[in-house]
This record gives C-alpha cells, structure tokens and sequence, in this order.
C-alpha cells in the first residue's frame, strides 16, 4: 500500500478515488501552501504536491529535511510553483536540480493571459522560455 500525497490515504492502486490523484501525471511541486493565491491553473500541468505549509520558516531546522524527502523523487518532467518565503524557494530549486541531475521547470503567472508558461532550465548549462 502506498499513501496519497494529496489526501494521505492509503491507496493500491496509482490511482486516488477519493481526491483523484493520479500517480502516472506529471507533478506540480508547491513550495508552500499559500490559501490567499488560486493556483488551480497549475493543476492542468499535473498532480499539486505541497511541500511546505504556510508557517514553515527557513528557521526551522527540519525544514531542509521536509523538502528532501519530499523533493527525493522529483524528475525533469515535473514542474515546481515557487509560491512562499524566498529562502524556502531557493533551497526548494536547488534540492530539485540535485535530485533531476541540474533540470528543473518553473511555472510563471502570466497576468495578461492569465495562466502560466513553463519556464525550463538545466542549472548545469542553460536558460530557456516556452
């Protein structure tokens, strides 16, 4: 049995029925729970994974431990929301390039459209927008 990462309920299947996680999508890593935003956008670029709450601070020591663990399975095919504290996102993008081998993919706001871009970028070479 595996756990849910969206509503923490055992499933066996990579399938959630009760919250309709789908463990084959592609993830959306939030770096930390923000009520005040609607990100519900993001969701169409795959499955939302919190990693922080909205309290944690980069005072706290457990929280690099948090986004390891969390962050161990992260892949170049998965994005991150870099939603909260500007400590916790940079320490949130580095743990993500390690874990990738240096690829990472941000998800940008566009206000005028109204939706995210994708914004890719291998932190061993280079930078690019789509």
């Amino acid at each position: 049995m595996n756990r849910c990462p969206d509503c923490t309920c055992e499933i066996a299947e990579r399938y959630c029925p009760f919250c309709g996680y789908d463990s084959a999508m592609e993830r959306v890593f939030v770096v930390q729970d923000q009520k005040r935003f609607d990100i519900g956008a993001a969701k169409s670029f795959g499955n939302l994974v919190f990693l922080l709450d909205e309290e944690a601070t980069p005072y706290d020591e457990s929280v690099v431990a948090t986004l390891h663990d969390k962050l161990s399975s992260y892949t170049p095919e998965d994005y991150l929301l870099l939603l909260g504290n500007p400590c916790l996102i940079g320490w949130t993008v580095a743990i993500a390039a390690l874990y990738s081998g240096g690829p990472v993919k941000h998800l940008q706001w566009r206000g005028k459209t109204q939706s995210y871009i994708v914004v890719e970028v291998d932190l061993k070479t280079s930078l690019r927008a789509n």
